[in-house]
């Protein structure tokens, strides 16, 4: 087993790896930010960021923006697919592409995404998706 360690706060969860070894996830950040939830006192928590772990190395994946962002899946070409708040993303060739609101879970190695997307606005309302990420 190997510690993946992490982008700052030296958590990271991981949640997908492909046939070449690179495993991706969740990693916290060493910075805390307010948020809601707390009746006598301000909370804080660690935003998490997407990471790509390849032989030793954690790099950091970025967002679409907000704190909290991870990644699901990767395929053999290194095409990586998560959840960024509230809206999925494909990172390819190292670019990270807003794909509309929802989570991408899946991608295989023809590059077909699967998740979950929003169809109107509010809790619960999900539809499962296929698509091809070019």
């Amino acid at each position: 087993m190997t510690d993946l360690e992490g982008v700052g706060y030296g958590v990271s969860l991981g949640f997908g790896i492909n046939a070449t070894g690179e495993a991706v996830g969740r990693s916290y950040r060493a910075q805390t930010v307010p948020t809601a939830g707390c009746p006598r006192h301000t909370c804080v928590t660690h935003p998490a960021d997407p990471f790509s772990w390849i032989a030793g190395s954690m790099t950091d994946l970025g967002t679409l923006g907000g704190t909290f962002s991870e990644a699901r899946a990767v395929n053999r070409n290194g095409d990586i697919v998560g959840g960024s708040n509230s809206d999925a993303f494909l990172v390819h060739s190292g670019k990270m592409s807003n794909l509309g609101p929802g989570e991408a879970l899946g991608i295989d190695d023809f590059g077909e995404i699967a998740g979950t997307r929003r169809r109107s606005p509010g809790p619960g309302l999900v539809a499962d998706f296929l698509g091809a990420k070019r």
